[in-house]
């Protein structure tokens, strides 16, 4: 049985292209965002921008998503170190570093750059699976009752900047005590 439509109701049947001042709403809310959609990194990458400039708006967004470790670690934390580190490790190879205190640029070898983005790469993640331990009992100090996952998903989304700014370190004249100080200086203002 049909219901009909109440007498004063206007029916519209033209097909209306979205408001351009709902535009950038909408485009954050799919880039923030991304519920039954298939993974897209470089949206990650963008959420990773966003926590730096709008922290509180997107610790929102992350903490409604209640997204699983896997899911964090296999779509977020995983891709991030290893792109950063295949780019660092361009650089290393093709430009190499300098070194200050013997006035030169020190070139490395295609398997010492593999080995040291390799271990790198393993520090870098343990850095973050210990953090979010720490962070764990200090947290259960408080008497809250915080999962492993929330722990987790905190400092995997927290140390962001820190992962960001080693795309700096590509560059050979760049320290990276300077890149790294930033990052860790970003990390704590978002």
């Amino acid at each position: 049985r049909l219901s009909q439509p109440a007498p004063d109701a206007k029916i519209n049947f033209f097909f209306h292209r979205p408001s351009k001042a709902r535009a950038p709403r909408r485009l954050k809310r799919i880039l923030l965002t991304s519920v039954r959609r298939p993974a897209n990194f470089w949206g990650r990458m963008i959420k990773a921008f966003f926590l730096i400039f709008k922290p509180g708006a997107v610790w929102d967004h992350i903490s409604q998503a209640q997204r699983g470790l896997g899911f964090i670690l296999g779509t977020y934390l995983l891709p991030m170190i290893i792109l950063t580190s295949a780019v660092e490790g361009w650089g290393l190879e093709h430009w190499g570093k300098w070194q200050p205190r013997f006035q030169i640029f020190k070139g490395f070898s295609t398997d010492t750059v593999i080995t040291f983005e390799a271990i790198q790469a393993l520090l870098l993640l343990g850095m973050v699976f210990g953090c979010a331990l720490m962070l764990l009992r200090v947290s259960q100090t408080f008497h809250g009752r915080h999962t492993y996952l929330q722990a987790f998903t905190t400092v995997a989304y927290g140390l962001s900047p820190v992962l960001m700014v080693r795309f700096l370190d590509v560059a050979p004249m760049m320290s990276p005590w300077a890149s790294g100080g930033v990052g860790i200086a970003l990390t704590i203002w978002i």
